[in-house]
């Protein structure tokens, strides 16, 4: 890696990794909808579904199944 030049701060690579670490988190949001919507237009595979939620879920989709924990 190239040292740092004087005028970038160690304030200013905090900033930019919060920064990075936000855009990894919606770019995994991003991803889990399109993870969802891929299980919805599976029949709302219960077995895939719940593995996408946390263990204590419970997801009930009226009319089609209802699914818990995984």
């Amino acid at each position: 890696p190239r040292p740092l030049s004087p005028e970038v701060s160690r304030l200013d690579i905090e900033a930019l990794a919060r920064r990075i670490e936000e855009l990894r988190d919606i770019e995994a949001i991003k991803q889990l909808k399109a993870e969802y919507c891929d299980i919805c237009d599976d029949a709302h595979d219960p077995d895939r579904i719940v593995g996408i939620f946390t263990e204590d879920c419970v997801w009930e989709g009226e009319g089609v199944a209802t699914a818990r924990g995984h």
